[in-house]
């Protein structure tokens, strides 16, 4: 699909679970308790933001992936990193935009998009395993006293890569926002 297809300047890249009742006739079945439909196939998925078309699928394999199977292509540098890559290919050099899951936030696998000409933009919600390099106390604190609508933008770099950590005080927490293609507007409180 993805060699007759072109997709707009922005594209959502999510896990979509295909409902299928019976294991036994079902290759990949899982079991995925937070789903609305938990049994089935799980995929990953990338679609068009404008025509809502799917252009690239692939299938969760989980644990009954075969060790005789080769590798996915960019497993080396680490699953969600190579999935993501994988997922992309097709937009490479095209300087869109890919808008991904909270699942999918990690700044390696979004720094590694620009390098491949492609931007990117994850909500951070992670409560177990909080994204690397992010300063989540240091934004926390900083928001603590202000009031909510309150914006700001914290810039940071990584192997030479510019990314920003969009943030908005919330009434009961702060919205975070990590994001490769930057900000039009100058940076420092502003309130709305």
């Amino acid at each position: 699909m993805s060699k007759c297809f072109s997709s707009g300047w922005m594209t959502c890249l999510d896990k979509y679970m295909s409902p299928w009742m019976s294991q036994f006739t079902c290759p990949g079945f899982m079991f995925v308790p937070r789903k609305p439909w938990p049994f089935g196939n799980e995929w990953h998925t990338i679609a068009c933001g404008h025509s809502n078309v799917l252009f690239q699928v692939e299938l969760v394999k989980g644990k009954d992936f075969p060790k005789e199977q080769p590798m996915p292509e960019f497993n080396e540098l680490g699953k969600t990193v190579g999935l993501l890559l994988c997922l992309t290919k097709p937009l490479w050099g095209t300087g869109k935009i890919v808008i991904l899951d909270s699942g999918f936030c990690v700044l390696q696998g979004l720094l590694s998009f620009v390098k491949h000409g492609v931007f990117a933009a994850a909500l951070i919600k992670k409560q177990k395993y909080w994204p690397k390099y992010i300063r989540r106390d240091e934004i926390q604190q900083d928001f603590s006293s202000l009031s909510v609508g309150t914006c700001d933008a914290w810039r940071g770099s990584l192997d030479g890569v510019d990314f920003h950590d969009f943030c908005m005080k919330e009434p009961t927490y702060v919205m975070m926002l990590m994001s490769t293609y930057g900000t039009l507007h100058p940076m420092g409180h502003i309130k709305h």
